[in-house]
C-alpha cells in the first residue's frame, strides 16, 4: 500500500471554513484510483506556523464491482448478483430497477446485501417473474 503525504498549511485555497472547523480536501483522478493507498493529511496551524505539524492517516480502499449475469425462461424464478471484490467491511448496496427506482418495496424482489467473505461481498436482489435491477450503489 502506497503511502502519500499532502501538506495543509496557512493557505486559504486548501479547504473550507465552516465555523470553528476546517474542511481539507484531496482530489485523486480516477487514473490515480487503482489501488488501496494510505494519504497523510499534515496540518500546521496558521496562527503558530513554526509550531510542531500533526499528521493524520486518511485511506483510500478502492473496490471492484462485478455482475453475474444469468439467462432463463420467461417466468422462471432467477437470482441475479454483483460481486464487490477488495473491501474488508460490508458496502452498502441498493438495488435499483430499470426505472431507476429502489426496489426494496416491490413484492416481486428479495433484495439482500450479502456477506463478507475473503475480501468480497456478494450481493442479490432475488427477482421474481416481472423484473430485474441493476446493481450496486455504494453510500
Amino acid at each position: 500500500m502506497e503511502k502519500i503525504t499532502a501538506t495543509l498549511q496557512n493557505n486559504p485555497g486548501t479547504g473550507t471554513l465552516d465555523g470553528d472547523s476546517q474542511t481539507a480536501t484531496l482530489e485523486v483522478t480516477g487514473a490515480a484510483v487503482t489501488e488501496d493507498r494510505t494519504f497523510t493529511c499534515r496540518v500546521t496551524s496558521g496562527q503558530f506556523p513554526s509550531s510542531p505539524h500533526f499528521d493524520t492517516e486518511v485511506q483510500l480502499n478502492v473496490y471492484e464491482v462485478q455482475a453475474v449475469n444469468v439467462e432463463v425462461k420467461s417466468g422462471t424464478y432467477a437470482i441475479i448478483s454483483c460481486v464487490i471484490v477488495g473491501i474488508t467491511s460490508l458496502a452498502a448496496v441498493e438495488w435499483v430497477g430499470p426505472s431507476g427506482t429502489d426496489i426494496s418495496a416491490d413484492s416481486n424482489y428479495t433484495p439482500k446485501s450479502g456477506t463478507i467473505e475473503n475480501y468480497s461481498q456478494t450481493a442479490t436482489p432475488d427477482s421474481y417473474p416481472g423484473g430485474y435491477g441493476s446493481c450496486c450503489y455504494r453510500r
